[in-house]
């Protein structure tokens, strides 16, 4: 895998995180025309080595391929512009935002931090003063709630609560760790590339502004 090669994957990448933030979209195919075709433009402007191929005799898509990571456009024949884009690491779909925070580790060859909390998590220095990083929200993972009625107190229902399998947590891939909820890395034991926020900085009401480190459950 060539650093050039990523480095440019990554420069268009941001640029197309930059129109779906402006547009408060995160699925392509929601976005507006005219930005669509921005993305698409502006991808075929970086001159990638391009490779085709069809799903049908009515759809194809046009793919670049650079290691793990794999951006891809489908079409409907005889059209100019695509109609849908996925982005891939490995062979996991992911939002803008994960396949631009991986490229950025992958050129500094640090660890990538997928957020699946609702919230973007800040970071801060171990006085709690300086922000070090902000993590957005790259989707949420959160373990099945259940509920078993028992009895009632006061004429209000009381039930046994539980915790099922996790939805939306993506499969291990190497070089890659997830922060979740203190639910979702109970649910799931057995996985060692889940952690939590931790040592919490707050504000002078107690309000959690973001944390100094991470844990493992």
């Amino acid at each position: 895998m060539k650093r050039e090669d990523i480095m440019k994957l990554l420069g268009w990448a941001r640029e197309a995180q930059k129109v779906f933030e402006e547009s408060g979209e995160t699925d392509f195919e929601e976005l507006r025309r005219r930005e669509q075709r921005e993305i698409y433009d502006r991808f075929v402007g970086f001159g990638f080595d391009v490779h085709d191929d069809a799903i049908d005799k009515y759809t194809g898509y046009e793919a670049v391929e650079i290691g793990d990571v794999t951006a891809r456009f489908y079409f409907h024949d005889e059209s100019n512009y695509p109609y849908d884009m996925l982005l891939f690491i490995d062979e996991e779909c992911v939002p803008v935002q994960e396949f631009v925070q991986h490229l950025e580790s992958l050129m500094s060859g640090q660890t990538t931090i997928v957020n699946l909390t609702p919230h973007e998590i800040t970071v801060y220095d171990a006085a709690g003063e300086s922000v070090l990083q902000v993590i957005p929200s790259s989707g949420m993972a959160r373990a099945a709630q259940t509920r078993e009625p028992l009895d009632k107190i006061n004429g209000i229902p009381v039930s046994k609560t539980g915790y099922g399998a996790v939805e939306g947590l993506p499969d291990q891939r190497n070089g890659v760790v997830y922060i979740v909820s203190v639910l979702t890395a109970q649910a799931a034991p057995d996985r060692k590339d889940l952690y939590i926020v931790d040592d919490l900085v707050r504000d002078d009401t107690g309000r959690i502004l973001g944390c100094k480190a991470l844990a493992q459950i």
